[in-house]
């Protein structure tokens, strides 16, 4: 039986919006086990994760990927209403990028990706605003396609359902 990454098993679980007890129903195990799973407690066996990856809609090899870690996402406005709301969204954001990562491993390409550090310190939003349109050259006033400015920076714009209407 392999190790699975049991960061996989919940982030799959929370993209499809289901509590714990839903994902016990669907697949026939135990949810006290799932959480377990979940909790890197116990390994399931190989007929349990087949029957969690049946039932989430993934091959067992997803949840194989022992060196894949979701990623924090951060919001501009803390705008979503509900936790299980919130946990479904991260969770689709996470599988997007871990989706685009796994793409872009065959992809070599040459270029200099013109991104300010993640962890520099800014004074205020303004000023890492002014920065970044700096860095960008984007010229003052309203921005008509940011999609534009990020993807001519060398990032990568992904269009992914996140489950909700609502703006965040």
């Amino acid at each position: 039986m392999p190790p699975i990454n049991h960061r996989l098993l919940r982030l799959a679980r929370e993209a499809r919006g289901w509590p714990q007890k839903r994902l016990a129903d669907e697949s026939g195990i135990a949810q006290g086990s799932i959480s377990k799973y979940e909790k890197d407690l116990m390994a399931p066996s190989d007929a349990h994760l087949v029957q969690l990856a049946v039932a989430l809609g993934y091959p067992p090899a997803f949840f194989e990927q022992l060196e894949t870690r979701p990623a924090a996402v951060l919001y501009r406005t803390r705008s979503l209403r509900s936790a299980k709301l919130e946990a479904q969204v991260r969770a689709r954001l996470n599988l997007a990028r871990l989706i685009v990562a796994r793409l872009l491993e065959d992809i070599s390409v040459d270029f200099v990706a013109r991104f300010p550090e993640p962890d520099q310190s800014y004074p205020t939003p303004e000023a890492a605003a002014t920065r970044l349109r700096e860095g960008w050259g984007v010229p003052p006033g309203p921005v008509e396609s940011v999609s534009d400015y990020v993807e001519a920076a060398a990032g990568v714009v992904v269009r992914a359902d996140l489950g909700t209407d609502q703006a965040i």
